[in-house]
């Protein structure tokens, strides 16, 4: 929903001045972290075939772009054409589109580097100092993966939080190492 005052959707995921069209099941939603989690395992949306929005602030339904067509207005600071992400706190987040991964990644480009291997963004420190693992970063987290779940498999890859590289070369979620770590000391 849009407030009077700003524009600005209650999407608690990414500050916008829009909404965006589910194509999925043609419904108006804060973002694709919205859609999801109010649609749960049923079906994901796909960031890719998003291709309308409608600006909050004149209510003009249009393609997807970083300017509304109709009243000039920003909808974001940061806008992906290839994932179709709006954010007006990308620049400050240093949000980057890295091509080989597909997707859109925090932390600024300057600070990593793709491994082809294992398929994903890692910090520069990393760097020839971890064991390479074959699509390392598509695979579960070895913690959290639940194998009720059907669409959302909980892999490091486009997780919206951190994650730890261990000696070997697998990966999970920061949170759930931290937690292993503490039930098993």
């Amino acid at each position: 929903m849009a407030t009077q005052r700003t524009g600005k959707n209650e999407c608690p995921h990414y500050s916008r001045r829009c909404h965006v069209l589910a194509e999925c099941c043609r419904s108006w939603v804060g973002c694709r972290l919205c859609h999801d989690a109010l649609l749960g395992d049923d079906h994901v949306i796909d960031r890719y075939a998003i291709k309308l929005m409608r600006c909050d602030l004149c209510q003009t339904v249009q393609p997807i772009a970083q300017e509304c067509i109709y009243c000039h207005e920003n909808m974001a600071a940061y806008f992906c054409h290839f994932c179709n992400l709006l954010d007006d706190n990308g620049l400050e987040r240093k949000v980057f589109h890295c091509t080989q991964c597909g997707i859109c990644r925090v932390g600024g480009r300057e600070n990593f580097y793709h491994c082809v291997t294992c398929c994903g963004c890692y910090p520069h420190s990393l760097k020839g100092k971890h064991n390479c693992l074959e699509g390392s970063m598509h695979r579960e987290c070895p913690i959290c993966f639940d194998v009720s779940t059907r669409l959302r498999i909980k892999v490091a890859f486009d997780s919206l939080e951190s994650v730890n590289v261990l000696v070997c070369g697998h990966v999970m979620h920061s949170s759930c190492f931290e937690a292993y770590v503490k039930q098993h000391r």
